[in-house]
């Protein structure tokens, strides 16, 4: 768990460390990473770290939060563009974060990604629809994080090598398919 208040002092200190974990990872796998390194590397004593956060994993779980609440602020804030700009944007945001989607998927809890997703999409994105039942919305909420968990996943499986363009017209073609098969 984490805790960050609207404290200009423990975000600045929340920053340092997810720095910290970032210029790690530049040297070692996310299991192999230590609280001290991450403390010497953000420049905050452990006192601080844990001031904020229980444990390196938490400092992954806030920076997916981050991540996924940036995504949506830009979706929602995004009214001069196109959907297939928003998309390709969107989707770009979340590639730019590899050493993120990486740690993550080699950590010990690779759900964050979902964790983070369910959290942002039940609290925000989808409030107030209005369109489809409670019981609809928990399937759809729960099949749009899947879906984004697989593609982040095989993404990093072929070594970065779509751009969020190609990505999205594979799963366009995807969806075709899918459509097919329940229609």
């Amino acid at each position: 768990m984490y805790r960050i208040k609207s404290d200009k002092r423990i975000e600045k200190s929340a920053a340092s460390i997810c720095d910290g974990l970032y210029q790690c990872l530049k040297e070692k796998s996310f299991n192999s990473i230590t609280v001290g390194e991450i403390t010497d590397a953000a420049g905050v004593s452990r006192a601080t770290f844990y001031r904020i956060f229980d444990s390196p994993t938490d400092v992954l779980s806030y920076l997916s939060d981050q991540l996924i609440a940036d995504v949506i602020k830009f979706m929602v804030s995004s009214n001069n563009m196109t959907s297939s700009q928003i998309r390709s944007h969107s989707l770009q945001m979340w590639l730019d974060k590899a050493e993120l989607l990486s740690a993550i998927y080699n950590s010990n809890k690779p759900t964050i990604l979902t964790d983070s997703l369910q959290k942002y999409l039940k609290s925000s994105f989808f409030t107030g629809m209005g369109v489809i039942s409670e019981d609809e919305m928990d399937y759809l909420q729960e099949t749009l994080s899947t879906i984004l968990d697989a593609v982040m996943r095989v993404w990093l499986r072929h070594n970065k090598k779509e751009s969020a363009e190609e990505i999205l017209a594979l799963y366009s073609k995807i969806a075709s398919i899918i459509g097919i098969i329940f229609n």
